[in-house]
């Protein structure tokens, strides 16, 4: 057991070691000054690259973990159909890619450098088939992913008009 491994890139502020904020219930009830400690199993990646794990049916984020891992986190407030929770320690992680940017876990920007890239690059066309299957239109082969050169940005935004052209 791998108890209160810290995972590298991932600053302490990120550990449990911040401000003490109000934990809000999923039923609504304020049990302030309390936090619920619970051991999760990372099961996947949240839209936004936070790890999703399940507590009592409910989903479960926790920022800066990754799908495979094992987390002891506080459970901190609820938000709709779904819990936010800081991660604490590591019992168990898997398999991660050192971040190449100093600033990694403080900025905001970023989140999913600790990702290995071969992971990373499926993730997104996983992300671009569901959402072209939300929408119903038929995928095919989703080719290989382009990847940004070391150091640069991981994003881009495209503007399609009214007709579907690009612009």
């Amino acid at each position: 057991r791998q108890s209160g491994v810290q995972p590298h890139g991932w600053p302490a502020r990120h550990m449990g070691q911040g401000e003490g904020k109000r934990l809000a219930h999923r039923r609504g009830r304020n049990t302030r000054g309390r936090r619920r400690s619970v051991e999760l199993d990372i099961e996947e990646l949240g839209f936004l690259g936070d790890g999703k794990a399940m507590l009592d049916g409910v989903d479960v984020l926790i920022p800066g973990t990754l799908p495979g891992e094992r987390w002891n986190v506080e459970i901190e407030e609820g938000r709709g159909k779904r819990l936010l929770a800081k991660p604490v320690a590591a019992v168990r992680l898997g398999e991660r890619a050192e971040p190449i940017c100093r600033h990694f876990g403080t900025c905001g920007g970023c989140s999913l450098q600790h990702l290995p890239q071969a992971t990373y690059d499926d993730l997104k066309r996983r992300r671009i088939a569901d959402a072209l299957r939300h929408q119903a239109v038929e995928t095919g082969q989703i080719l290989q992913t382009a990847r940004s050169p070391l150091e640069s940005r991981r994003r881009m935004r495209l503007a399609f008009d009214g007709f579907g052209r690009l612009g």
